[in-house]
């Protein structure tokens, strides 16, 4: 985790050859993935949260930015109990940064992402290829 950013820069830097030429749009979506068992560890994301079930369950969440394709470009896990709405411009941005060449982003949201803030927000960016 100390070196994601790292990582994960790399990681674009070889997926861009692949996609840049097509990456004219992406995809992204966050999701609950619920966790059984009661062990706990130092820096555990699985934490206590409202499950799709309308349950309080032990879950962490996972988002991912994938191109049309279906090939996942990028990813990052949260705690369980981490607000939705405050995780999506974050991800646009680097999204954005890391492709440049990213002409069109479609975002298929509920209300756990669309907020007032975000929808306000989500008015103001522009890509980085106009």
């Amino acid at each position: 985790m100390d070196n994601q950013d790292a990582v994960d820069g790399v990681v674009a830097g070889l997926l861009r050859p692949l996609v840049d030429r097509d990456l004219s749009l992406a995809f992204y979506d966050m999701t609950t993935i619920r966790a059984e068992g009661l062990s706990t560890v130092e820096g555990d994301v699985r934490k206590f949260g409202m499950a799709k079930e309308s349950l309080i369950a032990k879950q962490f969440m996972l988002r991912v930015v994938q191109t049309a394709d279906g090939l996942p470009i990028y990813h990052e896990v949260f705690d369980g109990n981490t607000a939705e709405a405050k995780t999506l411009l974050p991800i646009l941005k680097k999204v954005m940064e890391r492709f440049p060449n990213l002409r069109r982003l479609i975002l298929v949201a509920d209300r756990g992402l669309l907020s007032l803030d975000n929808l306000d927000e989500l008015r103001k960016l522009t890509l980085p290829s106009g």
